[in-house]
């Protein structure tokens, strides 16, 4: 038993050796080509970014804020801004109480 397990901890010790030494060589490789970080490779990236959040604008929002005008329904805009406002002046400043009370 005691022969297994030193023999598997000296397997396992290898093992991690032969990682180490992977992850060194990976990065040997790696890094020459990180180095010749050209500035067109640079803009390019840049533009890509731009691209990707900046400048796309999803089609269907176009599509929706030409679609959503008074002319093409028009009473339920009316309808909701109505019953909005008047909600919204109701409920703005309540009153208090004590109020009410000196006034009576």
């Amino acid at each position: 038993m005691s022969k297994r397990l030193a023999l598997h901890g000296y397997v396992s010790a290898k093992k991690l050796q032969e990682k180490k030494e992977e992850k060194e060589l990976e990065h040997c490789t790696f890094s020459p080509q990180i180095n010749p970080y050209s500035e067109q490779l640079a803009s390019n990236e840049l533009e890509r970014y731009i691209d990707k959040t900046i400048r796309p604008v999803p089609e269907g929002l176009l599509e929706r804020s030409e679609d959503t005008t008074e002319e093409s329904h028009p009473a339920t805009w009316t309808g909701v801004k109505c019953s909005t406002t008047r909600h919204y002046r109701r409920r703005r400043w309540p009153t208090p109480s004590r109020c009410n009370t000196k006034r009576r």
